[in-house]
């Protein structure tokens, strides 16, 4: 199977995270990649969050464009 997700060069800093989550569903799942582990009307519930991110997120491709900028985002001076 091959990804639906384009640029998935964008989801390097996330790379750990794919691969603890495609290692544990190895053998019980299809798909090659993180997002291709997901059905694309998959619904990410979040039951804790910040403001400005969403409580439910639905779609395969929707999940993808809120990981996205994962990479590219700092934390702000004096930050924990």
């Amino acid at each position: 199977m091959t990804t639906t997700v384009t640029d998935l060069e964008d989801f390097k800093a996330l790379d750990p995270f794919f691969r603890i989550v495609e290692k544990g569903l190895e053998g019980i799942a299809d798909g090659e990649h993180f997002f291709d582990l997901l059905a694309e009307d998959v619904v990410f519930e979040y039951v804790i969050t910040v403001p400005g991110y969403p409580r439910r997120v639905e779609g395969r491709k929707a999940v993808a464009e809120l990981y996205r900028p994962y990479g590219t985002l700092r934390r702000s001076p004096g930050a924990c």
